[in-house]
């Protein structure tokens, strides 16, 4: 967090109003997708806008690195999950395909 210009003391609170907040993951589930999660982010902290808009435009993926294998079957879950039976057949296909 201090590459991205913010103060020693503000880092924990500036986590707890990102990674550590509720919404963190809900892109990783399918729910809501990243610009969502900003706005719900910002909702619950304002007075840290600046630094969670700077964080998810330049500083996140110092953070965490993304696994794109992951994100199908993230896909997969949720098509289960939902009993889209033709997207989860799908999306098994373009990962076998790839291998």
């Amino acid at each position: 967090m201090r590459y991205l210009g913010v103060y020693k003391h503000l880092v924990q609170n500036l986590l707890d109003a990102t990674v550590n907040n509720k919404w963190w993951t809900e892109p990783d589930r399918g729910i809501m997708d990243e610009n969502e999660v900003i706005l719900k982010m910002i909702e619950e902290a304002p007075q840290y806008t600046k630094y969670i808009n700077k964080f998810f435009n330049d500083g996140r993926d110092k953070l965490v690195e993304e696994f794109e294998y992951l994100k199908s079957g993230f896909r997969i879950i949720n098509a289960i999950q939902f009993k889209d039976y033709e997207s989860t057949v799908n999306e098994l296909e373009n990962i076998l395909s790839t291998r």
